[in-house]
């Protein structure tokens, strides 16, 4: 009997990698902080905050196709970039939260709940969407900093042209959804 094929192995190469540097940036996924949820249902993940004090944060619904918002294309044109509006949250202090996704042409698709700063340009990976329809809290969520152009370019983006134009945070979610909608803020400095 031959052994069976792992799921990560019918992954286009890009996915895999991006899945791959995804666990390495966050020190491995794990469920120990998070119940699994899926369809609509949420459920809420304890990650550490500012001076490491926990801080509890309620996960969205994994994202409905009629809800994702296409981003302009990037240098990747085998990969869309997609951002779920109804997740979009904006935090005091200049922050959002937001589910990403990204969709090979081969219609594999990586789900992710992330978390932007505008000032200082760091995001942190909060949880994956799992095969399942769950989702699993990143286990070790450290904010990192956004570089110029990431393995695909479309945080800075997000960064720069979306929620963060001249890194001052959109004043609320249907200012950032508007924003998403429109493939560009009215402050951003990008054409």
């Amino acid at each position: 009997m031959r052994p069976a094929t792992p799921w990560f192995a019918t992954l286009p190469d890009a996915l895999r990698v991006a899945l791959v540097v995804a666990v390495l940036a966050t020190g491995g996924l794990g469920p120990a902080s998070a119940q699994p949820t899926s369809g609509r249902a949420a459920t809420t993940i304890v990650v550490p905050g500012d001076e490491e004090t926990p801080t509890s944060i309620e996960l969205p619904a994994l994202p409905a196709e009629a809800d994702l918002i296409a981003l302009p294309p990037g240098p990747r044109s085998d990969l869309r970039f997609m951002v779920d509006a109804r997740s979009v949250r904006v935090l005091p202090g200049g922050e959002l939260r937001y589910t990403f996704v990204v969709v090979s042409a081969s219609g594999s698709r990586s789900v992710s709940y992330e978390q932007m700063r505008c000032e200082s340009r760091e995001w942190r990976l909060l949880a994956v969407g799992s095969a399942g329809a769950a989702w699993v809290a990143a286990r070790a969520p450290r904010w990192r900093l956004l570089p110029d152009g990431d393995a695909f370019g479309q945080r800075a983006v997000l960064h720069k042209d979306i929620f963060c134009p001249s890194r001052v945070a959109v004043g609320d979610a249907r200012e950032a959804v508007s924003a998403l909608r429109a493939g560009l803020h009215p402050r951003a400095t990008s054409p």
